[in-house]
């Protein structure tokens, strides 16, 4: 029961607690340009990160004029709105299942 309340809230809304895993961080270039993705790798020259739906961004990071974690999950809200009850349904109990049963 802990993990379907967990899954379910994690889905219903996605920005209230997000996992360090996923914690996108907003950067800010020099130039005014404004990057939200998690980091991929970083080295002492660049940063490489992977915006969702997008190819990954190489910054460098002398070009980075600021970076903070977001606030927003890269999960958009309203996974659900389109799904029926049933697949709701078959969706939390994907969730609960064990790895690899």
């Amino acid at each position: 029961m802990i993990a379907f309340r967990r899954n379910a809230i994690t889905i219903l809304t996605p920005s209230e607690s997000i996992s360090d895993q996923w914690t996108a961080v907003e950067f800010v270039t020099r130039g005014k340009k404004v990057v939200a993705a998690v980091i991929v790798s970083e080295t002492a020259d660049k940063v490489v990160v992977q915006p969702v739906g997008a190819p990954p961004v190489t910054l460098a990071v002398k070009d980075i004029q600021s970076r903070a974690a977001a606030k927003v999950s890269p999960m958009p809200e309203g996974l659900l709105n389109t799904l029926t009850m049933q697949e709701i349904s078959d969706l939390f109990a994907f969730l609960e299942r064990a790895p690899g049963s």
